[in-house]
């Protein structure tokens, strides 16, 4: 408790003290009363004769306390504003030196060594923008050709797996035929990725057929089972389309006619 009142004192006396005003206070009270100090500090007589001699002939109220209170006032008044005039005028020649020297640092032309050190350094840059642009291209082909290989093994896994499944006699491929336009329908929900849809609008754009044929054909391979509605989703238009993949005998199907064209 005693600590924290002793720091907060300490703080408040810091701030009096290092006020503008109180230091303008100190100086002038220096001024109007050194003779007394000197006085004070300086003489060999007893404590009793100083303070004698310090009644009567440096005693004065208006000495002591009033002129300097008044002058210490005026100076913390005043010295901002006079203190203002040169503060512009440097501050004013440093805004015209820099606007001098950037002028000049602009207008002057550079030496022989510094257009061939710029020439050279423009030239590296250039040569690490076309090495990076360039791994990136080589990047980009990689993956695409990545990609376009997985498409086709995962093509080639639905055609596996549709041999390998059990042949349902329900069902059987080789008894069902299949319109021109529903077998490109079908092959085209080959190779999706997972999670991916076929809608009729990107089938229509693909295959370059007409939507209703699209629309209808979609319809007859869904009542027959060889897709299934996997839920609508949202055409590049915004409109919500129904979305289809693969079912078991779609899959058997493209399996046996791809075994059958082998």
């Amino acid at each position: 408790m005693f600590k924290e009142l002793s720091t907060s004192i300490k703080a408040n006396l810091y701030e009096r003290i290092s006020s503008p005003l109180f230091g303008s206070i100190a100086i002038s009270w220096l001024y109007f009363n050194w003779q007394s100090i000197v006085f004070m500090a300086m003489s060999d007589q007893k404590i009793e004769a100083k303070l004698k001699v310090f009644t009567e002939q440096y005693s004065d109220v208006h000495i002591n306390f009033t002129y300097p209170i008044v002058f210490g006032s005026l100076i913390a008044l005043l010295y901002p504003i006079i203190a203002y005039v040169p503060f512009w005028v440097w501050e004013k020649m440093q805004h015209k030196q820099r606007n001098l020297k950037q002028s000049l640092s602009m207008s002057q032309q550079l030496t022989v060594e510094q257009s061939l050190l710029l020439r050279n350094e423009l030239v590296d840059k250039e040569k690490q923008i076309k090495s990076i642009v360039s791994e990136n291209q080589d990047t980009v082909r990689t993956l695409k050709s990545n990609i376009s290989t997985l498409t086709e093994e995962n093509s080639e896994l639905y055609y596996k797996l549709s041999e390998l499944t059990p042949p349902d006699p329900k069902a059987d491929p080789s008894k069902i035929e299949l319109t021109e336009t529903e077998y490109q329908i079908l092959n085209a929900h080959t190779g999706l990725k997972e999670g991916h849809v076929q809608i009729a609008p990107d089938i229509s754009t693909n295959l370059g057929l007409e939507i209703e044929s699209v629309a209808i054909a979609l319809k007859q391979l869904e009542a027959q089972k060889f897709i299934k509605f996997n839920g609508d989703v949202e055409d590049d238009n915004g409109n919500d389309v129904p979305g289809y993949i693969l079912d078991e005998l779609g899959r058997k199907y493209l399996g046996y006619k791809k075994g059958q064209s082998a």
